[in-house]
């Protein structure tokens, strides 16, 4: 069998002894909590996967202005056409963006249309942290996950805290960001307001005739709420809106005239129910984009994308340190011209299997309209062998399918598409020593079958449609 081959070895040895990042060691900071990763707040030591995090702090000293930028730091490549607002490709255990997916505040924001995340908007303003679970997660986070899954959070409540950044540069630059957190009675709230403007650069080397730049304007709000109804029951909000332009060239070439103007917002309604030993989470999310492609100065018909979702997520506290999730959801998305409807449910259990070592297993079925049924597992163990040192293995199956645009364009479509399917594992440990230092390994693989690409008809032409493509593609590493 035919094989694509992709090997990996991003090697990101991070060393934080400056004064400023340098703090006591303590309980909390060695066994940070992590919520996304099984849906269950875990203690980082007690993931048996890859899980990386990102907090305030670090992005403040780091001084990160878009997402993309702060996945540098964790060795991940990302990838982007031109200056800034153009398309950028996230490139996660190397596999390119079609299998990553963002979640912020519990919002999935992978576009439907483009059939990736699009990062040109999504910043870092108010962003409590960050959390990058890197492997298969088809079982909480469906299709598109393949590669990992992205966790962004909104900072809400504590004491009152407003504050306002001004920024100025070259290219006629400029920036204004306002925030502000807090809480009042039982209400908690953090919100962003962002502006940015820049005239750019040409995406063209002056050497090859680039003297057009390329501008950029971006206007976005990010905002999260939760309101303590109860000592029982909280009412959960989020919302974000981002509406801008883009300049960009063609095909090598420099030209005026041409690029995108975009709108997208996406929203959240959550009600969380928690009895002494069961939460029940209600919530509706949902996402939608609108595209104008702009060339020589004219824009034509919007390109619409929605995805509509309702989903139920039990946890059940059945002993010390034994849960058990169980989940249902329904998603609708919708293209300019098609839609499709897809139902999943799931189940998970995390359980200690003695004093040291921590199991999760889970199972999700996913029925898609067009599809049928699809099943999908996961596996992990994280034993912990002495204070400082954690081994971990994970094992899990994911599938992609095909976007509405890829089956319909009247162009390029394909019909007779099917899901893309994969494997993923991995083995490693971590290790904590010093004050804040962790050193951390993981050997991973990742095999995917019936790949979808796009083919050249007649071969070697710029016309032609996505198939099915033979073969495997591999893709296996070592991340330090």
């Amino acid at each position: 069998m035919k094989k694509i081959i992709l090997l990996v070895v991003p090697i990101l040895v991070v060393f934080d002894f400056s004064p400023a990042l340098a703090v006591e060691k303590t309980e909390e900071n060695i066994d940070e909590i992590v919520v996304s990763a099984t849906g269950i707040p875990t203690p980082v030591t007690q993931i048996g996967a890859a899980v990386e995090l990102i907090d305030a702090e670090e992005l403040r000293q780091q001084q990160i202005i878009y997402l993309q930028d702060a996945l540098k730091l964790k060795g991940i490549n990302v990838v982007q056409n031109g200056g800034a607002g153009t398309l950028s490709n996230v490139f996660l255990r190397g596999l390119p963006g079609r299998y990553t997916s963002l979640e912020v505040d519990g919002i999935s924001l992978f576009d439907p249309f483009y059939d990736q995340v699009l990062w040109n908007d999504v910043t870092a303003d108010n962003v409590e942290r960050v959390e990058i679970f890197r492997g298969a997660q088809g079982v909480l986070y469906g299709s598109s996950t393949i590669a990992g899954v992205i966790s962004q959070a909104t900072k809400i409540g504590g004491p009152a805290q407003h504050t306002a950044r001004l920024e100025g540069g070259a290219f006629n630059t400029g920036a204004l960001v306002l925030t502000s957190r807090g809480e009042a009675g039982v209400f908690a709230y953090g919100v962003s307001l962002g502006v940015t403007k820049t005239d750019g650069i040409s995406a063209i080397s002056e050497k090859a005739g680039g003297t057009e730049d390329d501008g950029y304007e971006n206007s976005r709000f990010n905002g999260r709420s939760d309101i303590k109804l109860s000592n029982a029951v909280t009412l959960e909000l989020a919302a974000r809106h981002a509406t801008g332009e883009a300049d960009y060239d063609k095909f090598g070439s420099d030209v005026e005239g041409k690029g995108q103007n975009f709108t997208r917002q996406a929203g959240r309604v959550g009600l969380v129910v928690q009895h002494d030993f069961v939460k029940h989470i209600f919530d509706a999310t949902g996402y939608d984009s609108e595209t104008e492609q702009v060339d020589n100065f004219v824009a034509a018909t919007p390109q619409k994308a929605t995805r509509d979702k309702i989903a139920y997520r039990g946890i059940f506290n059945l002993a010390q340190s034994t849960h058990l999730m169980v989940g249902a959801e329904s998603i609708t998305e919708e293209t300019t011209t098609h839609e499709a409807d897809m139902a999943a449910a799931y189940v998970l259990l995390q359980v200690p299997l003695g004093e040291a070592v921590t199991m999760t297993l889970a199972g999700r079925r996913d029925d898609h309209e067009l599809f049928g049924n699809h099943d999908t597992q996961r596996l992990t163990l994280a034993y912990n062998a002495i204070d400082a040192l954690t081994l971990r293995t994970a094992y899990g199956t994911g599938f992609k399918a095909p976007t509405l645009s890829q089956l319909f364009d009247t162009t390029y479509g394909n019909k007779d598409l099917q899901p893309e399917t994969a494997d993923s594992a991995e083995v490693g440990f971590d290790f904590a020593f010093g004050q804040s230092g962790r050193f951390t390994t993981t050997l991973f693989q990742v095999e995917i079958e019936n790949l979808i690409d796009w083919v050249s008809v007649p071969p070697g032409s710029y016309t032609g449609e996505y198939r099915q493509v033979k073969g495997t593609r591999e893709s296996e590493g070592v991340e330090v």
